[in-house]
């Protein structure tokens, strides 16, 4: 996904002053000091330009970080860096990318490790010709010369590592979608005319919760509505496709909600065992997939006569398969809350979650219960949760059957 045609206003809020980036750590404020240095930046309004500098650096940064290949993006960032309007822009691209650069050193060895290639291709857009270096600007330091890079290199703080989350993408929250919709902005060609898939995919790079996700899909849904580039069946039919995510989205917190204020992931062994039904509302998903198989079947039985024309024969497989790509996303969407809300009861453990998962389906619910105390002998799963709290989540989502009474009885048997 090629995240420098996004908004820059979805994915980075500019710091209004350079106190901000000043106060946040100590690399930043020496490289704002090494900064008063360079001649082109004390020709100019040195606070504006400066600040300029840092929010398109720190910018710069955050989209690499999003990109699973950012080397990919250099050329882009650079185009970005002219649309600023700074001049002369080839001294400011070397500042700028100097700034990315020494941003980027003192991040964490694990991302530097596996983004050599990244900082060799910045040096080298830096420099060129490494055998000639290339000296755009100069600093006469007593006597001698010193290019934009070394200036900016100059006793900035050693050991310092930058926080994983210094270029982590803007809160997103109401101020933010009030932004970005009053921005002109082509939603339609960014996602392929708005494809589930790559909705997914930015809604999963952007949002850091559900509350964040519930906002990027308001900005599809808004853009939907008042697309003039699409026609109104398939607005509307992508509008439905929005919400039903939003409603996932929303069920998911339903369940995560009821948990946390019932606490019963540190339910007291020795509380009372109470029969209690789930909300009907963690029925939606298995619903809706159930509804979407029997409109496929009803599709598939619509075999075309002689009559029928090319035209509404693919008309009618395009239906089958969009009908079968919305059922596939809307399971794995089920199985990923599921593994969601069962991580807390194996001890945070993903792999184990789907382990245990690819053994008990298709099981009966004895065999279920089977399977939860031999995981329980090896500490796979929190003795504290083994109770309502696993059958809570397996019991809605329609892999345990019985009813909490059965489960903590049979639990019983084996303890």
């Amino acid at each position: 996904m090629d995240y420098t045609i996004i908004p820059r206003t979805l994915i980075y809020r500019d710091k209004k002053n350079l106190d901000d980036f000043n106060e946040a750590n100590e690399l930043n404020a020496a490289l704002i000091k090494n900064m008063a240095d360079i001649d082109i930046l004390l020709n100019r309004d040195f606070e504006q330009h400066a600040l300029i500098c840092m929010n398109a650096a720190y910018y710069i940064c955050t989209i690499f970080m999003m990109e699973k290949h950012p080397v990919w993006r250099l050329s882009k960032l650079e185009s970005y860096i002219d649309k600023l309007n700074l001049h002369p822009v080839a001294e400011y691209k070397d500042i700028i990318f100097s700034i990315v650069y020494l941003l980027l050193n003192h991040y964490n060895k694990k991302w530097l490790d596996n983004n050599k290639d990244l900082l060799e291709k910045i040096y080298v857009y830096i420099y060129p010709d490494l055998k000639n270096v290339r000296v755009r600007i100069e600093v006469s330091l007593e006597g001698g010369t010193r290019d934009i890079m070394q200036t900016l290199n100059t006793k900035l703080p050693k050991n310092f590592v930058l926080p994983d989350d210094e270029f982590a993408p803007r809160i997103i929250d109401c101020e933010t979608v009030s932004e970005v919709i009053k921005q002109p902005c082509r939603w339609d060609i960014i996602t392929d005319n708005f494809d589930e898939d790559k909705i997914r995919t930015i809604r999963n790079a952007l949002a850091k919760n559900p509350e964040e996700e519930r906002w990027v899909l308001e900005i599809f849904i808004n853009d939907v509505r008042k697309n003039e580039h699409i026609s109104e069946a398939v607005a509307s039919r992508k509008e439905k496709m929005l919400q039903k995510i939003i409603d996932g989205i929303e069920l998911y917190c339903l369940v995560m909600d009821e948990n946390k204020d019932k606490n019963y992931f540190h339910i007291d062994e020795t509380s009372p065992d109470v029969e209690t039904a789930h909300p009907d509302e963690t029925d939606s998903l298995m619903q809706r997939i159930q509804e979407l198989e029997a409109e496929n079947k009803e599709l598939k039985a619509q075999k075309p006569t002689k009559k029928t024309n090319n035209e509404d024969t693919s008309s009618l497989k395009q239906q089958i398969a969009d009908l079968e790509k919305e059922k596939q996303l809307l399971s794995q969407d089920k199985e990923d809350m599921i593994i969601e809300l069962l991580k807390p009861i194996f001890f945070g453990d993903e792999q184990d979650v789907k382990d245990f998962l690819n053994i008990i389906d298709g099981r009966s619910d004895t065999e279920i219960t089977d399977t939860v105390y031999e995981y329980l002998k090896v500490r796979k799963i929190s003795d504290k949760s083994k109770n309502r709290p696993l059958w809570m989540v397996l019991h809605a989502a329609r892999l345990y059957r019985a009813t909490e009474q059965n489960w903590t009885k049979a639990l019983r048997e084996h303890l």
